[in-house]
């Protein structure tokens, strides 16, 4: 398996229905008193990925791209 849970080789699946349950297990975590800037940051995606599934929450992943400008692509 590569990172993300993916074999070798195999295309990702966009599944618009993880994604909105991925974000509203966050907004719980918000409003439960925890805002996005006091949650764990994790630079290294196989840390991220053990942490996740050693407590069952969601990655977020954030990207930022440091361009001078829009980017030249969208994400």
């Amino acid at each position: 398996m590569a990172w993300g849970g993916l074999a070798k080789g195999q295309d990702p699946v966009w599944n618009p229905e993880r994604a909105r349950e991925s974000a509203r297990t966050v907004l719980k975590v918000e409003h439960q008193g925890q805002p996005w800037n006091q949650i764990a940051w994790w630079t290294d995606p196989a840390l991220a990925e053990a942490q996740a599934k050693q407590t069952g929450k969601p990655i977020f992943v954030f990207l930022y791209i440091d361009e001078g400008g829009p980017a030249p692509e969208p994400c």
